[in-house]
């Protein structure tokens, strides 16, 4: 029977053991750790930090690669206006990477609407939830604002169409 030494401090073996749990599951933690002490991981504390320096880069790894599992499995949509959960989106290719990106519309019905970046709406965002020029011009007569620019509609004409003339052209 051989024993091994335990030089890890408990903060380092208790850390561990939960980037452990979150990678692997907790049901497989305690067999992990036997065979990380069997291989020595433990036996002092440089040694502990090395083997959690290897687990944090495993788990940025695996972060990534189920971020791009999950975005090889998702069909993004293109560009173009939606609506979900009564806010209006648009989506529009970046300028630097060319990749389409969501903005909500923020402050609607002020003279100019104000679009902003809002984190992960491309991953909820559907086709079915597009908005046709139809469908815009019926939420603008209906909340008064033009959906592609947010900007109040004043213009009588505008208002009874839903949408100015330049807006409609976007759709």
């Amino acid at each position: 029977m051989t024993t091994t030494t335990i030089g890890a401090s408990d903060k380092q073996i208790a850390f561990g053991r939960r980037l452990l749990a979150e990678m692997i599951g907790s049901e497989h933690v305690e067999q992990s750790m036997e065979n990380v002490a069997a291989l020595g991981h433990l036996r002092t504390t440089k040694t502990a930090s090395a083997w959690i320096d290897s687990l944090l880069k495993a788990k940025k790894d695996l972060g990534a690669a189920r971020a791009q599992r999950a975005a090889d499995e998702h069909v993004f949509v293109t560009a173009g206006y939606f609506a979900m959960e009564g806010t209006i989106y648009k989506v529009v290719p970046s300028r630097s990477t060319g990749r389409n990106y969501a903005m909500s519309l923020a402050a609607p019905g002020m003279k100019k609407g104000t679009w902003r970046y809002e984190k992960g709406a491309m991953y909820r965002l559907t086709e079915s939830m597009r908005l046709s020029l139809e469908q815009a011009k019926e939420y603008g007569r209906t909340h008064k604002f033009c959906v592609a620019c947010g900007a109040l509609l004043t213009d009588p004409k505008s208002v009874e169409q839903g949408i100015g003339p330049v807006c409609a052209k976007k759709f």
